[in-house]
């Protein structure tokens, strides 16, 4: 099991809009049989088969393209190993063409509620069913979003890891207890700047949101998306591992849930 969570997947989540708009059809329906998931939760859960649509949605600067997949409890996971910070947080989903081949073009729970939805799963009991909302990963794009909706005959979820359950701190501290007395420090500094750094772009990008649904065809507000989409590439660069600091952790949820309600 791995404990990583990306910070960068949560900042790419909650900015997953769209720049221009794309022509093509609005709505695909897709039916899928057995959907493969890559990662522990492939041991607990599986995608109901069946009928699925992906469709072309208005967001706020633009449009976005969204699936709702239900996942279904096959396996109960151990509940003593489930903590606050337990989760799937790294799941993402991609598309695939007629030949199976992946669409390089990457998709992911559409907000903290959809999170929410899949570790509600590992508290779950065999036959337990939700819908979990994905959407593109990232700043998406005309022709991406054509080429999915042309192309697509299946999905594929990878990442799938069940992030910091309980056992895995003793795990891990059996297994690198000098190497993470050595770093605990640097790496605790690291989180606390980057969860400032995030904090203070959550506060800028709901001002901006707001700008926008007060004037839409204000000028200025194409300028300081562009800033704000370089800004989010230079964290990306520089974004450190803070998923194992629960501090940290519940930060980045909070500014998360910020940005998620002023998107929409």
């Amino acid at each position: 099991m791995k404990k990583v969570t990306s910070i960068l997947g949560v900042i790419i989540v909650a900015l997953a809009i769209l720049t221009s708009c794309g022509g093509g059809n609005d709505t695909v329906n897709l039916t899928l049989d057995k959907v493969t998931i890559t990662g522990d939760a492939n041991d607990y859960m599986e995608v109901v088969p069946g009928s699925y649509e992906l469709k072309k949605v208005k967001a706020t600067l633009g449009e976005d393209l969204q699936i709702g997949l239900k996942f279904k409890v096959t396996n109960s996971f151990d509940q003593n190993e489930i903590t606050e910070n337990t989760s799937i947080g790294n799941i993402s989903l991609q598309f695939t063409d007629k030949d199976g081949t992946p669409i390089d073009y990457d998709f992911r729970p559409a907000g903290t509620a959809d999170y929410d939805k899949l570790k509600s799963l590992l508290k779950g009991k065999p036959g337990d069913i939700v819908t979990v909302l994905f959407h593109v990963s990232g700043f998406t794009n005309d022709d991406k979003n054509s080429e999915v909706l042309k192309n697509a005959k299946g999905v594929e979820i990878t990442n799938a890891d069940i992030t910091n359950p309980k056992s895995e701190s003793i795990i891990d501290n059996s297994a690198s207890s000098s190497e993470e007395e050595t770093s605990s420090s640097d790496a605790s500094g690291d989180c606390e700047q980057f969860c400032s750094d995030y904090e203070a772009f959550a506060d800028e990008y709901v001002a901006l949101m707001k700008k926008y649904k007060a004037n839409p065809s204000d000028p200025t507000i194409l300028s300081e998306y562009t800033e704000m989409l370089s800004t989010a590439s230079d964290m990306e660069k520089s974004s450190k591992d803070c998923s194992a600091d629960p501090n940290a952790a519940a930060r980045i949820s909070k500014a998360l849930a910020k940005i998620a309600k002023a998107a929409y």
